[in-house]
């Protein structure tokens, strides 16, 4: 009932105030869900957030690449609902995806990749 009202808002206003807006009620109405996601450096990480209302842990596969790819794919479906995800995000050259962690809370898909340590001097003794 809440997209059919959301619908009808933005049916009843044809000035969008975006183009975010008009994108995201075309994909509406075509049955899609934009993936909205957040990419933010956090000094000796990065995070990536993606919104992924609807989907569990059991519903969703990420997985790294060889090129430090960030693949995330899913798939629910229930007697009224159908979505599914298939998004690939490039990463960084000193992102250490190796060690890339991820959690789901509230619909919310947070994933932290830490940085490559920097090499640092070192003295060698000369014989």
């Amino acid at each position: 009932m809440t997209d059919l009202i959301t619908i009808n808002n933005r049916l009843m206003n044809p000035l969008f105030n975006t183009i975010n807006d008009f994108v995201s009620f075309a994909d509406e109405v075509e049955g899609k869900r934009s993936l909205r996601t957040a990419f933010k450096d956090e000094g000796d990480h990065y995070s990536l957030i993606l919104e992924v209302a609807g989907f569990s842990k059991s519903d969703l596969n990420l997985s790294i690449t060889p090129e430090k790819e960030v693949k995330l794919k899913g798939n629910v479906e229930t007697k009224h609902y159908k979505n599914s995800i298939d998004k690939t995000l490039s990463t960084p050259v000193d992102a250490n995806t190796s060690k890339t962690q991820a959690k789901l809370e509230h619909g919310v898909l947070l994933i932290s990749i830490p940085k490559v340590e920097k090499a640092k001097n070192s003295k060698v003794k000369i014989t």
